[in-house]
């Protein structure tokens, strides 16, 4: 959206402690780069968007919904939806749903 920007983050460079305290706490959107170097950790080959819609897509979540696309996360309403509805959003674009 215009005039804000997602910080991207290499996962190497973040601990539990500072993912929590930068970007949970904090309510910031965040997008995580590469994988946990864990070579049993399957979940990045399997995690997909048709993956999750299949394991758990009827799941209801509570939403954060935006008003615009410029307002702050954390100062939204949120919504019941399920996790497919919120995955058809966010393939569709829609940067207003804070899952």
């Amino acid at each position: 959206s215009p005039g804000h920007v997602i910080a991207s983050v290499p996962v190497g460079s973040l601990t539990p402690e500072t993912f929590y305290a930068d970007y949970v706490a904090l309510r910031r959107p965040v997008v995580v780069t590469g994988f946990i170097g864990d070579t049993e950790w399957t979940a990045p080959e399997r995690w997909t968007n048709d993956y999750l819609r299949r394991a758990a897509g009827d799941e209801l979540l509570d939403v954060e919904v935006r008003e615009s696309a410029a307002a702050t996360f954390g100062r939204g309403r949120e919504v019941p939806m399920r996790l497919s509805e919120f995955l058809d959003l966010l393939e569709d674009g829609n940067d207003r749903h804070y899952l």
